[in-house]
């Protein structure tokens, strides 16, 4: 009879323990059922990952309950992971999109360089940059080569267009800080070189007054005359690289005040977890095969579903 007791007992613990594996398992079928239409690809992944992983780990449930709260999980895992993989799909045709685009913007900017006169294309060389910026994004594989030749063609058409010195380091400084996405990391980098700017202003314009005091004490006649010549041509040098640095502020004032247009931002990708063998291992890798992808990202079915001691002793 304590024989009989004391299996009766432990039968009854271990059902109350499988009634509440099945508990906790049907919480996480409705956390991933909260999230099956998350557009938040990259962190969705991650959560619903770590859910399969707190599956493994919680143990069987009640053979019949258990095909039922498995298929129900899998479920909402494949509705997140389909749709992830259509829009993977379609960000790859709009990558191809925009590399031709990138191209086309690439060779016109090469043919304005060996143009007559390159100087004259200004505006267009801007409107070819903005363009640029506006486009989005291309195949991560080839997107250094890409901007690498697009920065080449810069050069050519700098070097072609013979631009000063002045108006190059405009131009590089305006193409630099429209680069940063980020529209307050923008407006600090401008901020920041405005009140660089000005410091060396304020140098520069000590060191003319001071030159300006010393040549009034410098003999007028001829033995100074070469002394004075030296020292006018300091401040006149000094005041040309002031003019630019004015020049150099009101641009950045310009460029505060006139933000570019937005960058096209490419959807989120999801850096899939290794241990489901996921394709796709990183956001770069958008190119990957998508149905291959889906597939890896599926939960694996249970295998521990669900053998009581009893049916256990009767195996062996």
């Amino acid at each position: 009879d304590k024989f009989f007791e004391r299996k009766g007992a432990y039968f009854k613990s271990f059902d109350e323990e499988r009634t509440e594996n099945l508990k906790q398992k049907i919480a996480i079928c409705e956390s991933a059922e909260a999230l099956q239409e998350s557009e938040e690809w990259r962190d969705t992944a991650k959560a619903l990952k770590d859910m399969q992983e707190a599956w493994k780990a919680i143990g069987p449930v009640h053979e019949r309950h258990s095909n039922k709260v498995w298929k129900r999980f899998r479920k909402a895992c494949d509705h997140f992971f389909e749709r992830r993989s259509k829009a993977s799909s379609a960000d790859r045709q709009a990558y191809n999109e925009n590399l031709k685009i990138k191209e086309g913007l690439i060779a016109r900017l090469k043919a304005l360089a060996e143009s007559e006169n390159p100087a004259d294309g200004i505006e267009e060389f801007q409107e070819i940059q903005t363009s640029w910026k506006a486009t989005g994004h291309v195949p991560y594989k080839i997107k250094d080569k890409v901007n690498n030749a697009f920065k080449e063609a810069i050069g050519i058409y700098y070097k072609k267009s013979r631009l000063g010195r002045g108006e190059i380091q405009s131009m590089r400084m305006e193409s630099s800080i429209n680069s940063i996405g980020d529209e307050d990391a923008r407006s600090r980098k401008i901020n920041g070189e405005i009140r660089k700017t000005r410091g060396r202003l304020r140098g520069m314009e000590e060191k003319v007054a001071q030159y300006e005091i010393n040549i009034q004490y410098i003999s007028k006649g001829k033995s100074g005359k070469s002394l004075r010549d030296q020292i006018q041509k300091q401040i006149d040098d000094e005041k040309d690289r002031i003019a630019q640095l004015k020049k150099k502020v009101k641009d950045l004032r310009h460029l505060l005040d006139n933000p570019p247009v937005p960058e096209a931002e490419a959807p989120e990708k999801v850096k899939a977890p290794a241990a489901e063998k996921v394709v796709e291992e990183n956001d770069a890798k958008v190119e990957s095969n998508s149905n291959a992808e889906t597939d890896a990202e599926k939960p694996e079915p249970p295998n521990d579903e669900e053998k009581t001691p009893k049916e256990s002793n009767e195996e062996e």
